[in-house]
């Protein structure tokens, strides 16, 4: 599993969607100064969390169909952009009610484990291409 580059690449990845569970995206500061905290962790957004989480886990782990593999990292990625858009609205939707917004680190985590799927599924076809050129001369 971690002999090829791909699966280092998805298992950070992993980590990434990991810390998006426990890590805040904003802190919002009303008038009086009360601080509130959105962590992503909505009903939708977590349900987005979940799946992108559980398809990432999968994916490491499918390391022998390879076609199977970047299909699945594919529908991960677009399933990232689509938290990624939703927490950016929640985060602006919020930041209207509070007095000041913070945005935290941890709201480019899904932007990075999508750049990190990319590389893997890069990887993947790279290998998958390898295969099939030794198969063609068998």
């Amino acid at each position: 599993m971690l002999q090829r580059i791909q699966s280092v690449f998805l298992l950070l990845a992993l980590v990434l969607l990991g810390l998006i569970f426990v890590l805040p995206f904003a802190v919002m500061v009303d008038a009086q100064a009360n601080e509130s905290v959105y962590s992503g962790v909505q009903m939708p957004a977590l349900v987005l969390q979940i799946i992108v989480f559980v398809t990432t886990l999968a994916t490491v782990f499918l390391y022998k169909n390879r076609v199977l593999q970047i299909r699945l990292s594919a529908l991960n990625c677009v399933i990232l952009l689509v938290y990624q858009a939703f927490a950016i609205w929640q985060v602006y939707q919020l930041s209207l009610l509070a007095d000041a917004t913070r945005v935290k680190v941890a709201i480019i985590f899904p932007v990075l484990a999508v750049i990190l799927t990319l590389v893997a599924m890069r990887g993947m076809a790279k290998d998958e291409a390898l295969v099939k050129s030794l198969d063609r001369l068998r």
